[in-house]
């Protein structure tokens, strides 16, 4: 049975420091050297002490000196307590035992720590305020992320995962609160539900070397809007955008697309997919990118001043460009030369070909 690592630890550490909670005026019955749920909640019943889930004093000083969390054998742990040395034995019951007050997650960048551990700061309660941390950059020392380490944790704003992190497993950020995130690797076929029921989360960025994206592993994001996909994607799930309503814009970086099922966008309505125009028609004509119904509109980078393509290089289609993907949906303020350096976006239209009959009519006339 998995357990929250804190709610083990502390079970653990109050049994085996029984004698300093008797000290402390603290009866402790629990007897069982590894406690199930039900037997941690009846060792704190028997513990005597009135828990005000008003009030918690717990601070992130706390974190730093070790309490909430310490490291072992190149693994980052939690909940962890030297009952003899805290003081305010109460409130970081109520902190580390019912998931409330506000803890600072800090991850040692330390080379000999590898791993954030499965439920490292899983918050493990729908309050999200047991761990907080806005704009959390992974350390580069660390190479994989345990199962729920930061499930329902209080994540806000940006979360960055860099290369060196090479396994993110699933549900490792679900139930968050962020609002944007920038995934440079770990993302495999197991990883589901890495980012899934974030009820803030807007945007999602992956980079290369991601080649998959596993079912569910973004599903069920009422506000997400938009996701790039990195140019060495290669497959994605059924169900990796379930039920994402208001996604607005899927940019695809590759030469060539991505393999699609015909449920990954079921749920994406309103959803434009960009692609590289110079690839337009590969991804036009790719197995079910037409399935959807969704709008394809090509992109380019610019630089100031430079004139853009009016057709592509197969005379398939003539193009007209604009400034804005808004302008490009409503085929207004078309451009010919690059205002500024960036990037444009194009609307292809299918060039009319004569067919084999007037062909002949023509030549005869």
């Amino acid at each position: 049975m998995s357990l929250n690592s804190s709610f083990t630890s502390i079970a653990q550490e109050l049994i085996k420091q029984k004698t300093i909670l008797e000290n402390k005026g603290v009866v402790v019955s629990t007897q069982n050297p590894n406690p199930s749920p039900s037997e941690i909640t009846d060792a704190l019943n028997n513990m005597n002490i009135n828990i005000d889930t008003s009030v918690a004093t717990a601070v992130p000083e706390d974190v730093r000196k070790g309490k909430s969390f310490y490291s072992q054998y190149n693994e980052i742990q939690t909940g962890t307590l030297d009952l003899s040395i805290i003081d305010d034995l109460q409130s970081k019951l109520l902190c580390f035992i019912t998931g409330t007050g506000t803890m600072e997650i800090e991850i040692p960048t330390d080379e000999k720590f590898t791993k954030i551990r499965e439920y490292a700061f899983n918050s493990g309660t729908s309050n999200k305020t047991l761990f907080y941390k806005e704009n959390l950059t992974i350390p580069s020392n660390i190479t994989r992320i345990g199962v729920r380490a930061f499930y329902m944790a209080n994540l806000t704003g940006k979360l960055v995962v860099p290369e060196t992190c090479t396994y993110i497993e699933n549900t490792a950020f679900q139930y968050t609160n962020l609002t944007e995130a920038e995934v440079f690797n770990g993302m495999n076929d197991s990883s589901t539900y890495i980012l899934s029921y974030c009820p803030k989360l807007k945007k999602v960025t992956l980079h290369a070397p991601i080649k998959s994206l596993a079912s569910y592993s973004f599903a069920q994001n009422p506000l997400m809007e938009e996701i790039y996909l990195p140019s060495t994607l290669e497959t994605m799930a059924a169900s990796s955008f379930y039920k994402d309503t208001a996604l607005k814009l899927v940019q695809f970086t590759g030469e060539e697309p991505s393999a699609l099922y015909t449920g990954t966008f079921s749920d994406c309505k309103t959803a434009a997919f960009l692609v590289p125009y110079q690839s337009y028609n590969t991804y036009f004509n790719a197995t079910n990118y037409q399935y959807y119904g969704n709008p394809m509109y090509g992109y380019g980078e610019f630089s100031t001043g430079q004139a853009l393509p009016s057709a592509d290089d197969d005379g398939l289609y003539t193009i007209t460009w604009h400034s804005t993907l808004e302008d490009a949906q409503n085929v207004a303020n078309a451009i010919t030369v690059c205002p500024a350096d960036g990037k444009l976006f194009a609307v292809f239209t299918a060039v009319e070909t004569a067919t084999e009959t007037e062909t002949e009519t023509d030549t005869t006339t």
